[in-house]
C-alpha cells in the first residue's frame, strides 16, 4: 500500500472518529433550566481568608458535579461573576488546629447561580470539551504521521543499504518510534 494511501485513510478515520465523538450523549446534558440556583458552602482554614479560599474551591467543585459539567470552573470566574457572597464567620477548636496554632476558621458562604450565569458556566465546559477533543485528535494525527514516517524512512534505509543494516535499522526505528511515544504521551 502507497503512503499517500496510508495518510488518505488514517485521515478519513480521524475524521469518522470526531464526528462520532462530537456527537457523544455527554455533549446532549449540558442544557439546563433559566432560574436561579442557590447553595450554602462551609469553608475551613487556619486564617479568614484560606477558610474563604476553601469555601469558594468546594463552591468550584460542587458546580462541577451538580451540573455534569465535565470541567471544573476556576475560583476566579465564581469571584468575578459575584456568585459568591460570604457570610458569618466563626472560630473553632479543633485537634487538628492544635498542631498549627490553636483554632481554625469557618466561613459560612452562599452560591448564587442566575440562568445566564448557568449558560455561561455550560458554554465555557463546551468550550473545554471541544478543545480537549482537538487536542486529543492533534495527538493522534501527529502520531500517526510520525509513525509513517518512521516506516517510511526504515523502508527506504533498508532498500538503499540492500540489507546490511537491517538491525541496526530496526532498533534505530524502534527507538525513535518509543521517543515519539513518550512525547506524545508527555503532551497528553
Amino acid at each position: 500500500m502507497r503512503i499517500s494511501t496510508c495518510i488518505c485513510l488514517i485521515a478519513t478515520c480521524s475524521f469518522a472518529v470526531g464526528c462520532a465523538a462530537s456527537a457523544s450523549p455527554q455533549s446532549a446534558r449540558l442544557h439546563g433550566s433559566a432560574s436561579t440556583k442557590s447553595m450554602v458552602i462551609q469553608g475551613y482554614g487556619l486564617t479568614p481568608k484560606d477558610a474563604e479560599a476553601d469555601a469558594v474551591d468546594r463552591a468550584c467543585n460542587s458546580l462541577a458535579e451538580e451540573f455534569h459539567l465535565g470541567w471544573t470552573p476556576a475560583p476566579d470566574f465564581l469571584l468575578e461573576k459575584k456568585m459568591v457572597r460570604f457570610g458569618e464567620k466563626s472560630e473553632k477548636a479543633s485537634e487538628i488546629a492544635k498542631e498549627f496554632g490553636g483554632r481554625i476558621h469557618v466561613v459560612q458562604m452562599t452560591l448564587e447561580i442566575n440562568g445566564e450565569q448557568e449558560r455561561e458556566l455550560r458554554q465555557l465546559a463546551r468550550q473545554q470539551l471541544m478543545k480537549e477533543r482537538q487536542k486529543g485528535s492533534l495527538l493522534f494525527l501527529m502520531g500517526a504521521a510520525c509513525l509513517i514516517a518512521v516506516v517510511g524512512g526504515y523502508l527506504r534505509l533498508e532498500e538503499a543499504t540492500k540489507g546490511y543494516y537491517t538491525r541496526l535499522l530496526r532498533m534505530a526505528a524502534v527507538g525513535i518510534v518509543s521517543v515519539l511515544a513518550a512525547g506524545l504521551w508527555y503532551l497528553r
